[in-house]
């Protein structure tokens, strides 16, 4: 890839990123999905199945719900 392309890349990944960052609260329990993510990445050896398992069954339907909406809404 050439240098003008990983700079035009990486320009927009960050504008994605900040726009995202602008609309993230209105996902319903973000903070709790930010520090789940943060469990995953950093703490593998301390991950209790059972509670991947709950979020996965309690959580991930709100959120499945909610990024579409927010999608449409913001496009």
């Amino acid at each position: 890839m050439s240098s003008d392309n990983s700079r035009l890349s990486a320009k927009r990944l960050t504008s994605s990123a900040a726009a995202i960052g602008l609309y993230v609260r209105e996902i319903t329990g973000y903070q709790r999905a930010i520090a789940f993510r943060n469990i995953l990445i950093h703490g593998y050896a301390d991950i209790d199945d059972e509670v991947v398992w709950q979020v996965l069954v309690n959580d991930l339907p709100q959120l499945l719900s909610d990024v579409p909406e927010l999608l449409t809404a913001n496009g």
